[in-house]
């Protein structure tokens, strides 16, 4: 008998014929998994965007709650701070109606069933193209935002003291060890979507919670299904979400331009040393000022001569007070009928300890009031305030630049070497932000609110 051996290409054919379909079904599993990671791609995408739109809003609401601290009342300052929120969240800036999907996420009305097994989208009785022409109503914006007037712990804003140095924590009854609503000079503004697990995240007039963010896509994929009995499913609770925003009063390093014509605060026309702010401050009343020599006088214990300055540009620290003094008399430096609070800078002869290079140099503000009635002015030293506009804890971006130009003009400095320049100009700015800083938390200075995350 005679055995004939197959060929090597007949092998490969029964080969390839063996394993046809195998392709097939890695493909089957792959496009399975592929659905599954899409699935929990798009959902906690969602997620994370909306955390982002939170943050946002309550960063937003944090520094509008802190403007005026001193000067408005608390509950002014917490209505500005809920206002600021929404505003955050509505396009075209009017709070009686939004027609647009701006929101944090999808708000818990969308999703209908159990929550388990069974899942449908839209109220009951609507059809996709209704739920799809009424989308915005499925976007979850905070218009129920509480005041928490009573500032509890657990509120969406909570006034007191926040302690840079202490942990950066939150336990489940929302106390922190950073911030203390028994305190003083800051704000928190929390916004959340959670289940409510502890009965602190939906209490009338203290906190809003809404339900947390649900998951769409991925109920249909690789989610498992629960007990209704469990204390947490993600199906039926969705994803918690929360944002947490604590605004500090810090010192004010720069000012914008008054607009007496609206009361808007702004820079004053005048200036004055530390030493002649806190003589000013002994005052209960108004002291006159006069608008020929400048000289701020009670006829007793206030006796000193204010510099007239430039109040047409924002001032701003570091700024040498001989490029923007300007001389006196001057009769019209604020209108009449003006009773109006201002921000007055205050300068000093800053030295560089390295290599003697002084400079009289703005380094911080505080706040006045001042007054005409005719030929008649005065001035009133005002306690301190957190600036409720106009007023910046940072310097605008330029700020370096008149310090280096009015440098080039003292001799000490020109005759230095270009490292030791570096050094001067190093330890001027240095000196003027700390003198600022002194003066915002001990002699009464002009305040600006900043997140203090952004302080550090």
């Amino acid at each position: 008998m005679i055995h004939v051996r197959p060929n090597a290409e007949s092998r490969a054919l029964k080969l390839r014929r063996n394993r046809s379909g195998q392709s097939l079904v890695l493909f089957i599993f792959l496009l399975i998994a592929l659905m599954g990671v899409l699935a929990l791609t798009l959902d906690f995408g969602f997620v994370i965007l909306s955390r982002r739109h939170m943050q946002t809003g309550v960063n937003a609401a944090a520094k509008a709650g802190m403007r005026g601290e001193g000067l408005s009342t608390e509950l002014s300052r917490r209505t500005a701070a809920r206002t600021a929120l929404r505003l955050s969240f509505d396009d075209d800036f009017d709070l009686s109606a939004n027609s647009t999907t701006i929101g944090a996420g999808i708000d818990t009305s969308l999703i209908q069933g159990s929550g388990y097994q069974s899942t449908t989208i839209g109220p009951p009785g609507t059809s996709l193209n209704d739920d799809l022409a009424n989308r915005s109503a499925f976007i979850y914006r905070p218009d129920d935002f509480e005041l928490n007037t009573g500032n509890a712990t657990h509120g969406d804003i909570v006034t007191g003291g926040y302690t840079a140095t202490a942990p950066h924590d939150e336990n489940s009854s929302y106390t922190r060890s950073d911030f203390s609503p028994s305190g003083s000079g800051s704000v928190l503004v929390r916004m959340r979507r959670t289940h409510d697990p502890d009965g602190l995240d939906d209490v009338s007039g203290v906190s809003s919670g809404s339900g947390g963010l649900p998951v769409i896509l991925a109920r249909a994929g690789w989610m498992g299904t629960e007990s209704g009995t469990a204390p947490y499913s993600i199906r039926r609770d969705g994803v918690t979400v929360r944002a947490t925003a604590i605004a500090d009063g810090v010192a004010a390093r720069a000012v914008g331009v008054a607009n007496t014509t609206t009361s808007f605060l702004g820079a004053a026309p005048i200036a004055m040393t530390l030493t002649q702010w806190q003589s000013l401050r002994t005052s209960a009343s108004f002291v006159p000022i006069s608008a020929t020599t400048g000289q701020v006088s009670n006829g007793s214990t206030i006796n000193f001569i204010a510099k007239r300055v430039d109040a047409t540009s924002a001032r701003f620290v570091s700024e040498p007070i001989s490029t923007v003094e300007q001389s006196w008399p001057d009769t019209e430096f604020i209108p009449t009928g003006i009773n109006l609070e201002y921000f007055a800078p205050i300068y000093g002869t800053i030295t560089s300890a390295s290599t003697g290079v002084s400079e009289e140099l703005i380094y911080g503000f505080v706040s006045v009031q001042l007054s005409r009635s005719g030929s008649t002015y005065s001035v009133f030293g005002r306690s301190a305030v957190t600036a409720p506009d106009n007023a910046s804890a940072l310097p605008p971006v330029t700020w370096q630049q008149q310090l280096i130009t009015q440098l080039l003009s003292n001799p000490t400095y020109v005759s230095l070497s270009a490292a030791n320049q570096a050094t001067a100009r190093e330890e001027l700015i240095t000196q003027v932000f700390a003198n600022g800083t002194s003066l915002a938390a001990v002699d009464e200075g002009l305040r600006a609110p900043a997140l203090v995350r952004s302080i550090h």
